[in-house]
């Protein structure tokens, strides 16, 4: 956290002042970080202005801000749970706020564009919009300038194809088509489809054609340095970690206890390999979007390959439940959800899996909420999925961000966390894409919102509203409960959609195709 103050004097017959900025902060104004353009000036977060003058004297303010191009006039939700709807005027205004560099950073500190980062701000962000070059400018960024964590390099083929079925842009999927299956580390795969960042070395062609371009870092790995601050890929699991950090409120160095669940680490992860996974199982949705039959084949072939070997390798048989890597003894939320969330939980295990992540709760960063989230919407752990959104008081939480005064998403749960963490960090925006894609349940199954899906799972809402803009026009949604376990919901789709709604009703799954214009549906609990 860092802050700029300003004491201005005033002067007689003088109407009119203008506060300066300091100097840019070279930590993030320098590659790797986004430089602004000169005309955009300097740009820091605004807190509060404090006036103190004679209260007989009239004061105006006018505040400069400055924004990318992006539009958060189009969407909108309301609902019942009044806390629900203030995560998302907070999670909302963050994407907005955040978006002055023309691409998704990873906060004020550092500003620079990471994977991880970029999926969540991508999702929450076309969720609400429909201005697309934010997303393409930082992911052809992420292409030229990639960043360490093994399992976010993994996470690229997912957010350009979340990216072209939003945006309908094929072109891209095209031309960088060569690099999205490099991405997928497909090359690291030992005999068993397994993949590892640490058993032997990483050969330096295979890291320049990853992207990287750190030379010195090249010539280290040549020498032999041991140092993993020399390798371009290194295993995350989750973020911060266990580590030291200077405390600025305590003015000391204070332990922090990490937020992977104290994932024990080993030469073939978990979790390394369940993003291995998906990024397989994507690559042969990205192929036949475009017409690759040869390649969508042999995708999907190996991504069943992958499930085959990989609970095979990492799945516990007596507990039932996924332990972190072969080898180890432990057994992370994090070793758990991602399984669940990629599909790789056979369903005769899902129970056991699941009631493992349950008792385990938020203990994972925001960033792996919005994997927790997805997983539990998606195996029907609706009702504490909603726990886990709008729980109060608990420091893990998004409304112990709003209790803390915060005007953005934080980087980190809570200062305790993590000491160095930013007050405006949009990876913290899990909500906002969770509310749009799984409380409604709103999904582009086809390029360009051609097709969709509308699986809505309103738990324990008793009504709600929605507004979600597309190429082919704005979905606007209504639902409510009518009494006696009857319900209703209202759609009106724009005639260039093609709609799907899938509900259940009296324990009973139910398909409708809807018409463009009003759908009126009842439905019973």
């Amino acid at each position: 956290m860092r802050y700029q103050s300003r004491k201005i004097y005033l002067y007689p017959n003088k109407i009119y002042y203008e506060i300066s900025s300091d100097p840019p902060f070279l930590s993030n104004t320098k590659h790797p970080s986004v430089k602004l353009n000169d005309s955009v000036g300097i740009v820091m977060p605004f807190r509060y202005c404090e006036i103190e003058a004679n209260r007989d004297i009239r004061v105006e303010v006018f505040q400069k801000a400055y924004f990318a191009n992006i539009n958060d006039t189009i969407s909108s939700f309301n609902s019942s749970d009044s806390s629900l709807n203030r995560i998302w005027s907070l999670c909302k205004h963050t994407i907005k706020a955040t978006s002055f560099a023309g691409v998704y950073i990873d906060g004020e500190r550092e500003r620079i564009a990471y994977e991880g980062d970029t999926y969540i701000n991508m999702l929450s962000h076309l969720s609400t919009d429909t201005t697309f070059d934010i997303a393409k400018n930082t992911l052809i960024r992420l292409i030229n300038n990639p960043n360490w964590p093994t399992e976010w390099n993994l996470l690229v083929p997912e957010l350009f194809y979340q990216y072209t079925m939003y945006s309908g842009d094929k072109d891209i999927l095209q031309k960088y088509y060569w690099n999205l299956k490099k991405k997928t580390l497909i090359d690291l795969e030992n005999n068993d489809y397994l993949i590892s960042t640490t058993e032997r070395k990483i050969p330096i062609i295979l890291q320049f054609e990853l992207g990287f371009r750190n030379y010195k870092n090249f010539i280290k790995q040549i020498i032999g340095y041991k140092r993993p601050l020399f390798y371009n890929l290194r295993d995350i699991v989750d973020w911060p970690p266990k580590s030291k950090e200077f405390d600025s409120i305590k003015r000391k160095v204070v332990q922090i206890e990490g937020e992977n669940d104290n994932y024990d680490f080993r030469n073939y992860n978990t979790v390394v390999n369940a993003y291995h996974y998906n990024s397989i199982l994507v690559m042969s949705k990205i192929a036949k979007i475009l017409g690759y039959q040869k390649d969508e084949i042999f995708f999907t072939k190996r991504a069943y390959d992958i499930k085959v070997k990989f609970n095979k390798a990492f799945f516990n048989n007596s507990k039932k439940i996924y332990f972190d890597g072969i080898g180890s003894q432990h057994y992370s939320l994090h070793a758990n959800m991602y399984p669940l969330k990629f599909g790789l939980v056979d369903p005769k295990n899902k129970s056991y899996v699941i009631n493992f992540i349950k008792k385990k709760g938020m203990v994972c960063s925001v960033y792996g909420a919005q994997f927790l989230l997805d997983a539990l919407f998606e195996n029907q752990e609706i009702d504490y999925a909603f726990t886990l959104l709008n729980k109060k008081n608990t420091k893990r939480g998004w409304l112990n961000m709003i209790d803390s005064g915060a005007s953005m998403t934080f980087e980190s749960w809570d200062v305790i966390y993590n000491p160095s963490m930013d007050l405006s960090h949009a990876w913290g925006t899990a909500p906002l894409n969770t509310i749009v894609r799984n409380i409604w349940g709103i999904k582009p199954t086809s390029p360009g919102f051609k097709s969709l899906v509308i699986s809505p799972k309103f738990g324990r809402l008793a009504y709600s509203e929605i507004k979600v803009p597309t190429l082919n026009g704005t979905i606007i949604g209504s639902f409510k409960i009518l009494g006696n376990k009857e319900n209703v919901i209202t759609l009106n789709v724009p005639k260039e959609i093609n709609a799907t709604l899938n509900l259940t009703s009296r324990g009973k799954p139910l398909f409708y195709h809807l018409h463009s214009g009003i759908n009126s549906i009842k439905f019973y609990n």
